[in-house]
């Protein structure tokens, strides 16, 4: 066994390897560092998580407020993902998740988009759930990983 791989596997190694995932968290989130930390261990790890829903009744909900016009709403689709890399927001699986009938909206300033949000139908993807997805109640979305550039 090589020196390299005793420190990596002492204590002081796994401490330094997790500080170094921790620290790469902002790549593909929480979830993902856990997973990537908890790949490396010699032990396995189970994540439980609680899932509260919400009940808004749609006919509850005040109307939006109108977009200043030079901002414009809209339906994405494969042809506009390459446009969310701005926002840190490319995923590797969105034409799949495109494909599966979720959706990505974007708001766009002129040419540029600004902001983007997803919204899951009928199972929405978490680290917490045994094959990857949590199958959402009837009549429910998830909407997640909205991001937005900063004003400039």
């Amino acid at each position: 066994m090589t020196s390299e791989a005793t420190a990596l596997d002492s204590p002081a190694g796994v401490r330094a390897r997790a500080s170094i995932e921790v620290r790469e968290v902002g790549r593909g989130g929480l979830g993902e560092a856990v997973r990537r930390a908890a790949s490396r261990l010699p032990v396995r790890l189970v994540v439980r998580e609680r899932y509260h829903w919400y009940v808004i009744d749609a006919a509850d909900v005040p109307p939006p407020s109108p977009l200043p016009t030079k901002f414009s709403l809209f339906l994405a689709g494969p042809d506009d993902l390459p446009e969310v890399e701005g926002l840190d927001a490319s995923f590797e699986r969105a034409e799949e998740w495109l494909d599966a009938v979720h959706e990505l909206w974007m708001v766009r300033d002129g040419n540029r988009v600004v902001s983007s949000c997803w919204v899951f139908v009928g199972r929405a993807p978490t680290a917490a759930a045994r094959h990857g997805w949590l199958q959402l109640p009837p009549g429910t979305v998830n909407p997640e990983r909205a991001r937005s550039t900063r004003r400039t």
